[in-house]
């Protein structure tokens, strides 16, 4: 059976040349260049935008046989895979982002060495208890070539999509539990754990992001049972957003109703405008500013919050 730091010295050794490609593509974006000009700069290098490795990871929470394409918030339905094993593992462990996410850093130092920290945040008082347990979850090894890189040449994310079912080559089974202790002897985790200062970012992420992306698929088609599960979900661990959440859910409906147009022509795909169109007005209720040791600390902008209850 395939084994984890196997797959992941594979991955590693990828990297040397991957990251600082990807690294000047953002620097690139981040200069005002347009798409055309970063690939004409990156002369043969700009095959990234189109590349499918050769094996990539897909996470589950099941023993199974074969990954049956989901109904995806990129309107279809696909079987996702990365090119990162534990990128995939992150996938089958932190299911609900609400609750706890991860965030990998990674970078090749001045030596030509990977380097990697992954980074846990908990949203949620208590989640990571019921999160890393004495539990197996599974990546799964499958053939690249049954993928493609979506939503074109500028998308760099290293996901990619399969619109078939796919028939895994192999699979890896990892004891959560004993995967973070690995981690921790290794110094290659960091929690963040909750605290209340992360509320409003939490709510505001969930219902800037995860609400109006629902609202396009079929879940959505029974909007009461849809409601609800926010409803439930907030009022147990936000009871003080739950107003606002109410009213914004409200809001994000009314924009992403088919009849509702939005004045933005620089997006041709309405839907697309629509969801950019929501998640920057719920970030606009956030105000951000550095603690004492640079932590980015988020709190409502209580003026605008009470003229929008008002409404």
């Amino acid at each position: 059976m395939t084994n984890l730091q196997e797959e992941m010295a594979k991955y590693m050794e990828s990297m040397k040349y991957f990251l600082p490609v990807e690294e000047k593509i953002i620097d690139l974006k981040k200069s005002g260049k347009s798409s055309s000009e970063i690939k004409k700069e990156l002369g043969s290098e700009n095959n990234i935008f189109e590349y499918v490795p050769d094996i990539l990871y897909h996470g589950s929470t099941k023993d199974i046989d074969v990954l049956k394409v989901q109904e995806s918030t990129q309107k279809g339905c696909y079987v996702y895979a990365t090119d990162n094993p534990i990128h995939a593992l992150f996938f089958s462990i932190f299911r609900n982002s609400s609750e706890a996410r991860s965030h990998i850093e990674e970078y090749i130092d001045e030596e030509g060495n990977y380097q990697v920290k992954y980074l846990i945040d908990e949203r949620i008082k208590d989640a990571l208890k019921n999160i890393i347990v004495d539990d197996i979850v599974f990546i799964y090894v499958c053939d690249g070539r049954k993928f493609f890189k979506p939503q074109g040449a500028t998308f760099i994310r290293r996901e990619w999509a399969s619109k078939e079912n796919i028939v895994p080559l192999d699979k890896i089974k990892v004891n959560i539990k004993e995967f973070f202790k690995d981690l921790e002897k290794n110094n290659l985790v960091e929690y963040s754990y909750y605290d209340k200062s992360k509320d409003w970012k939490t709510i505001i992420d969930l219902l800037g992001q995860n609400y109006p992306f629902g609202l396009e698929t079929e879940r959505a088609k029974d909007i009461e049972k849809y409601d609800t599960l926010y409803d439930n979900f907030i009022m147990k661990n936000f009871k003080e957003q739950f107003a606002f959440s109410k009213k914004f859910r409200e809001f994000a409906k009314k924009i992403m109703d088919p009849k509702f147009k939005l004045n933005d022509t620089s997006n041709k795909n309405k839907s697309d405008a629509k969801i950019k169109y929501i998640k920057e007005t719920a970030d606009s209720f956030l105000l951000a500013k550095k603690d004492e040791k640079g932590n980015v600390i988020y709190n409502i902008n209580q003026k605008k919050l009470d003229e929008f209850l008002k409404k």
